[in-house]
């Protein structure tokens, strides 16, 4: 149907739709596989978890992917059996019905200068082996905290998952040559070393040359 393809080279799963399913949408049992949404795309599962994953991958692209279980008392929207699944540079939206994503003992999760909403009666992000949070900040809950299984809630002295999550990128009102200063590229915002920002002082450090038609 053209929602799907997949480059064996690379190792990257393309993504370019929505589709519904009667199965798990996404089983990955690839190493390093790279999921790059390419348009805004909703997978749903009838009755089971929307994406299983049993080893590492990462999640990128300029796309929004919402993964939603249906029809279903006991799902995730993800599951990690293990393996570390990273967001780089994307945009999730994980709706579980138990977890939004949940991990096995050895799984992990990286949210790297992404969008992240995760949500789930047990948990939005619970039950992980370790959880880092790069060039980030918790959204919701107010007042959350990050541990390494997830995000709790601040009721019950955090003693519980919170049902609701949102993590956003932390970006600056900069751009230099198209490119947008984020805490993840302030060092080096174009990557050869001519512009750096610190946000504490709100200051532009200018170490070399840039050719461009038009302004910054």
């Amino acid at each position: 149907d053209g929602l799907f393809s997949y480059d064996a080279e690379t190792n990257t799963l393309t993504v370019k739709g929505s589709k519904d399913f009667s199965v798990n949408a996404v089983v990955n049992n690839n190493p390093s596989l790279t999921i790059f949404v390419a348009n805004d795309a909703t997978l749903t599962s009838s009755g089971c978890t929307t994406l299983l994953s049993f080893c590492d991958f990462t999640v990128t692209g300029p796309g929004k992917l919402t993964l939603k279980p249906v029809n279903s008392t006991k799902a995730d929207a993800v599951f990690l059996h293990a393996g570390t699944m990273t967001l780089e540079d994307a945009d999730v939206r994980a709706s579980g019905v138990v977890c939004g994503i949940e991990g096995g003992n050895t799984a992990k999760l990286v949210v790297r200068n992404s969008f992240l909403t995760a949500s789930g009666d047990a948990g939005g992000i619970a039950y992980l082996a370790d959880f880092t949070v790069e060039g980030c900040k918790l959204i919701t809950p107010y007042n959350g905290k990050i541990v390494s299984s997830g995000v709790l809630a601040p009721e019950d002295s955090y003693e519980s998952f919170a049902s609701h999550v949102r993590i956003d990128p932390i970006r600056y009102d900069l751009w230099i040559a198209g490119t947008q200063a984020a805490e993840t590229n302030r060092e080096d915002i174009l990557g050869d070393g001519a512009f750096s920002y610190d946000p504490d002082t709100k200051t532009l450090t200018v170490r070399g040359d840039l050719n461009r038609t038009g302004s910054l």
